[in-house]
């Protein structure tokens, strides 16, 4: 990137794609080493291969540490070792929803 890290991305910044700018967003947060994420559909905009490539890394670098993800990628909810389900903003067990 022209300015390094500190190069403005996005709609008003340097012309990347959608999948391109959340990686560079997800890996400027990693380079800060912080202990919890909070991470809003990390994956958006990536095909299959990267979604996968990305969480696989993303499964490392998070040993040891919190990850909150709000996402509708199942396979990104696939990855996550637990689940919580909001449908119309009320929290459901996922186990009984999989029964309804």
């Amino acid at each position: 990137l022209p300015e390094g890290l500190d190069t403005l991305i996005g709609e008003r910044g340097f012309g990347l794609s959608g999948g391109e700018a959340r990686r560079i967003g997800l890996a400027r947060l990693l380079l800060r080493d912080p202990q919890v994420l909070l991470l809003d559909e990390p994956t958006a905009f990536l095909d299959a291969g990267t979604e996968a490539a990305l969480l696989s890394s993303l499964a490392a670098y998070a040993r040891g540490r919190s990850v909150v993800v709000a996402t509708h990628s199942p396979a990104v909810i696939a990855w996550a070792d637990r689940c919580l389900l909001l449908p119309e903003g009320r929290l459901v067990d996922p186990a009984q929803a999989v029964r309804a």
